[in-house]
């Protein structure tokens, strides 16, 4: 058997070459290595100053570049490829000779990690996540209500599930797959089909959120859904790869599914660069009508390694709804990350139940059939999200991305309701570092998506900047707090944390209004040096923005020493 691969070779724009069985595995990915070497072009990310004169090709010409194109639908942002003949660190856009250049960013490829989660226990009754076992019966999504009384399935709502392709030639998928809404991002091409054995991530998470009713592996969340496949986690990816992914025909695409983001070890602070940032704040001004885009994200799985979905750009950024998991039972999964911008969660794999789905055709997949049983992780919990955000959409499309996130917050429960760490905020609304505003409940989300009252323009308060430059005490917190005066209803709290020190992971970071504390970092292993880092908070959703807000910092391991010098607090929301 012959499987055809796209590879990228310097003579060609897009060329192909064969592997066959009989070429071993090391030798084809070496002639990968070997050609990756050979087109290791420098490229750069350039956003050219509104109303500038100088075209992007003159611009790419004076810094000894070529123009590659625009990136993506972003406005004034190009692609610039070094030429080969052009000297090194001499006319590179980053040394801005040029007023018509803002910034410009060298483009480095890296690994992002698919936020699976195989579980090798035993499973029973498939497809629990929907409908519950006999045994903890409430512990599901409750949809079957949202199907058969409501009659609302998904349809007319596109989700893109943004991985490692789809095989949408799956029985279960294919009637809903959508070519035109496509792509493959690794390869620059519209058919995002996996190619290699170990791409069966993306068409799992797809049969999750849209599989087809009266299907072999069982049904998707929201199984009338528009299917979409944007394939970018086959290979390393650039900063302008994920901007690409996170736009693609986002008139077309209404909600983007993403189960991957940087390891979760616990040991970094890693997020989108500046074009994929900017992708994401374009896609909820521009995407949908200018609604905006709903952008769903797997919380991550670094739980036993001390991670928080806090110390991950991608999962807390406001302009995504971060989704944790919650086994059988509705206890926080032994994986799932914790942090104060969960938004809430789903069911996913954990002691016992794992999520039966899709999987790749044949023996090329998790299973030897066209079925898997061991689906898991945040990966799992996010697309479920996912099928229940295209619900909440087709109840109510005209509701835009702030809302979407009000109403999974207004609609979910609390589950393993005993849990000491369910706190009521200043609204009213109950929050749990480990569960969000709790389990998704799909019937509740789609009724409150009926009668639902916009919220009217986003309020953005300037920023309020302190100063403090106070030592960080070991094991006590210092504290530093500003008052606002503006009263509005708080949506999204941002803080830039800045602070010098030997170990950051040694510190707790806490932000406290309206007798309410959201949780920004606690003790982990990150052994990096000083702090300039922005967290985030959806804890204080529906308080009064005005009175004082104060940051807590300790230092709760001996050793290392550090200084709060710099905090800004940041707050978002909307009129009372």
């Amino acid at each position: 058997m012959l499987i055809e691969l796209k590879v990228h070779l310097p003579s060609l724009i897009l060329s192909r070459i064969t592997w066959s069985h009989s070429m071993t595995k090391s030798a084809f990915f070496l002639l990968l290595y070997v050609s990756s070497i050979l087109c290791d072009h420098e490229e750069w990310a350039v956003e050219i100053k509104r109303g500038s004169q100088t075209t992007a090709e003159e611009l790419a010409e004076r810094h000894g570049h070529e123009l590659i194109g625009q990136v993506a639908t972003l406005p004034n942002i190009f692609l610039f490829r070094k030429k080969r003949d052009t000297e090194h660190g001499v006319t590179h856009p980053h040394h801005h000779e040029s007023p018509e250049i803002h910034w410009a960013e060298k483009q480095v490829a890296q690994k992002r990690y698919k936020r699976d989660l195989v579980v090798r226990d035993p499973l029973y009754p498939q497809q629990w996540h929907l409908h519950g076992v006999q045994a903890v019966p409430n512990v599901h999504i409750n949809v079957e209500r949202v199907w058969n009384e409501l009659n609302i399935t998904g349809n007319g709502v596109t989700l893109a599930i943004v991985d490692d392709g789809i095989e949408y030639t799956h029985p279960d998928l294919a009637a809903n797959y959508k070519a035109g809404s496509s792509f493959d991002v690794n390869f620059n091409d519209s058919d995002p089909f996996p190619q290699f054995s170990n791409d069966d991530h993306g068409t799992s998470a797809g049969g999750v959120a849209a599989a087809r009713d009266n299907a072999a592996c069982g049904v998707g969340s929201a199984f009338r859904a528009g299917l979409a496949g944007i394939r970018l986690l086959s290979k390393e990816t650039r900063d302008v790869d994920e901007a690409t992914a996170l736009t693609y025909m986002n008139q077309l695409n209404s909600i983007y599914s993403n189960s991957w983001g940087p390891v979760d070890d616990g040991k970094r602070k890693e997020g989108p660069g500046k074009t994929a940032s900017l992708a994401l704040k374009t896609g909820v001004r521009e995407g949908r009508k200018k609604l905006g885009s709903i952008f769903i994200w797997a919380a991550g799985n670094g739980r036993r390694s001390g991670d928080n979905c806090n110390y991950d750009g991608w999962a807390n950024s406001p302009y995504t709804v971060s989704i944790a998991a919650v086994d059988y039972q509705g206890m926080q999964a032994w994986y799932s990350e914790e942090c104060s911008m969960l938004i809430a969660s789903a069911p996913s794999s954990g002691t016992r139940f794992s999520i039966t789905t899709t999987d790749l055709q044949g023996s090329r997949g998790t299973s030897t059939g066209d079925c898997t049983t061991t689906f898991g992780g945040t990966s799992a919990a996010a697309p479920l999200a996912a099928g229940v955000a295209a619900l909440i959409l087709e109840a109510n499309p005209a509701l835009d991305w702030r809302e979407v996130q009000g109403v999974l917050i207004h609609s979910s429960s609390r589950t393993n309701p005993t849990d000491p760490g369910w706190k009521q905020n200043g609204r009213g609304l109950f929050y749990n570092h480990k569960y969000g505003f709790g389990l998704i409940d799909a019937y509740e989300a789609v009724k409150t998506a009926r009668s639902w009252r916009p919220y009217g323009a986003r309020i953005l308060l300037d920023p309020v900047i302190s100063l403090p430059n106070k030592d960080i005490p070991e094991g006590s917190f210092i504290t530093d707090t500003v008052v606002i005066n503006d009263q509005f209803v708080v949506e999204h709290v941002q803080v830039i944390f800045e602070a010098t020190h030997g170990r950051r992971g040694d510190l707790v970071i806490i932000l406290e209004h309206s007798n309410t504390e959201s949780i920004l970092a606690e003790k982990h292993s990150d052994r990096g040096r000083d702090y300039n880092w922005t967290f985030g908070s959806v804890v204080h959703w529906g308080e009064n923005s005005g009175g004082p807000w104060t940051l807590k910092v300790k230092d709760d391991i001996p050793g290392e020493t550090g200084t709060l010098t710099k905090w800004t607090l940041m707050l978002y929301g909307h009129k009372l």
